[in-house]
């Protein structure tokens, strides 16, 4: 099974790449939602993250930065490859991880400075 787990971050790379020809027209039927899911990945994850760090007793500065630095990476390719398996439209969710990438990595940039 060697060969195939090596072979699956390349096409699920190239399975999110397909998806994301489309443009964000899908995100214009629910735009309350497609916010809702980028605000709380981008904005509550990396909050949520660094909170239940404190929780559990970290007390090192670098690795609560780090916690917050986890919370705010973008979702994996793989959330796509799922709602295609399971019957969901993957043209929405890939739209959203679009807009997630876009708008993460500036921030992630802003906070490691």
């Amino acid at each position: 099974f060697e060969p195939f787990q090596q072979a699956f971050a390349a096409t699920a790379l190239v399975t999110l790449g397909l998806s994301l020809r489309t443009s964000l027209k899908p995100l214009a039927s629910e735009p309350l939602c497609a916010t809702g899911v980028l605000c709380g990945k981008v904005l509550a994850m990396p909050l949520l993250t660094r909170a239940l760090a404190e929780l559990f007793g970290v007390a090192d500065a670098d690795a609560l930065n780090f916690a917050f630095l986890y919370g705010m990476l973008p979702a994996a390719p793989t959330v796509v490859i799922f709602a295609r398996e399971f019957g969901h439209p993957p043209d929405a969710l890939a739209a959203i991880q679009l807009l997630g990438l876009v708008v993460s990595v500036p921030l992630l940039l802003v906070s490691t400075v």
